[in-house]
């Protein structure tokens, strides 16, 4: 009896795990990097970023466009581009959950001075900054896992200490199928350390 126990008990623990696995994978790594940019590329922000991108980079206020499609061409008598960089702080966020001090959603943006103020968004960056080497770890690898599953293939390295994860995902050629991590020593104080995230679609 004990053994046909064991034995049901290890098929129950295989299923589940198949079925965990099945669901990660449904998440795909287009999916996760939407989020961990606050949604803003999909017409759907994150309530939390909507008075930013109202105020700051209208252009994304609720517009859903694909990667690759944000970049638009001005007008023939635009005479003036001018380069921005808008940065939304935050210290929570609402689909990552691990520790971290604070967090920074950089937005660069071209904007040309027509009639119609054109604005482009030529990249994004995203970045956790941490008090202590063990919590940027853990974040790390969490961030690791989110899109490992999601991905074809995928490469890590270190250089001076910065260690790096880059992943890719050769099955999906409309959604954001790059995107590399970056864990390094943040230079503003001893002890701190900061994660960056950044995809490798063109916007």
């Amino acid at each position: 009896m004990l053994a046909k126990f064991m034995l049901r008990k290890a098929w129950c623990i295989c299923l589940l795990f198949l079925v965990l696995g099945k669901t990660a994978r449904a998440q795909s790594m287009d999916t996760f990097a939407h989020q961990l940019l606050f949604n803003i590329f999909t017409g759907n922000a994150d309530t939390a970023i909507t008075g930013f991108l109202k105020l700051y980079v209208p252009v994304l206020y609720g517009q859903k466009r694909n990667a690759g499609e944000w970049i638009q061409y001005p007008a023939a008598d635009t005479v003036h581009v001018h380069d921005e960089m808008h940065s939304f702080i935050f210290t929570k966020h609402p689909h990552f959950k691990e520790k971290f001090s604070s967090g920074r959603l950089d937005v660069f943006c071209k904007r040309y001075e027509n009639s119609l103020l054109l604005q482009n968004i030529t990249g994004v960056q995203l970045w956790f900054e941490f008090n202590a080497l063990e919590e940027a770890e853990v974040a790390f690898s969490r961030l690791v896992d989110m899109f490992i599953l999601g991905s074809t293939d995928k490469k890590f390295s270190a250089v001076n200490g910065a260690q790096k994860a880059a992943f890719t995902n050769s099955r999906d050629k409309t959604g954001f199928n790059r995107v590399q991590l970056k864990l390094m020593a943040d230079n503003s104080g001893p002890h701190k350390f900061r994660i960056l995230f950044e995809t490798g679609n063109e916007l």
